[in-house]
């Protein structure tokens, strides 16, 4: 990177990484970190230069990311610019990614369960699957999607802002957001 440090290129890689093991795309985690350390809201532009990754990643990585809630695009202050800066509110972040990943997929997880137990009582299928293993796995599925649900209740009745500073948790810079 020609403007930034190479210790700072560093942590952003490894916050990359670290985003990539939680089901995201390494380039989400990069740009979200780009985004994050940067004193004021950057331009696709900037991305690129700085990640030295392609206009078309940087633009799908950016959809992705305004998707999940992670990132927000500010005023334009020149015509055809958009900038961009990270959502500070970590719980509307993870609440969002919750909803828009996990919840999704434990829905069609669960209707493959049930497709998998309905069809599994034939005589072809006998021997090959546990019936009581399967019910087990489907009663497993439900609950996550019950704590799922549990939690994302749980986040709509506290304030986590006041929470964070009751609890001394930094909260993140929301650059006049």
């Amino acid at each position: 990177m020609a403007n930034i440090p190479s210790t700072v290129h560093k942590l952003i890689d490894q916050i990359g990484e670290f985003i990539q093991y939680w089901g995201f795309k390494e380039i989400h985690g990069r740009i979200w970190a780009l985004i994050f350390l940067s004193p004021e809201p950057i331009d696709a532009n900037f991305m690129m230069e700085e990640l030295n990754a392609s206009k078309a990643l940087v633009s799908i990585s950016l959809k992705d990311l305004l998707h999940y809630n992670v990132i927000h695009e500010v005023e334009k202050k020149e015509p055809g610019t958009k900038k961009y800066v990270i959502n500070p509110h970590i719980d509307e972040v993870i609440a969002d990614v919750l909803l828009n990943r996990e919840a999704k997929m434990l829905v069609h997880i669960r209707s493959s369960c049930e497709l998998a137990r309905r069809s599994g009582h034939s005589k072809k299928s006998l021997g090959l699957v546990d019936s009581h293993r399967l019910k087990q796995l489907e009663d497993m599925i439900i609950s996550a999607d019950h704590l799922l649900q549990t939690l994302l209740q749980f986040k709509q009745s506290v304030n986590f802002a006041e929470l964070s500073k009751s609890l001394n948790v930094p909260v993140a810079p929301d650059h006049g957001n």
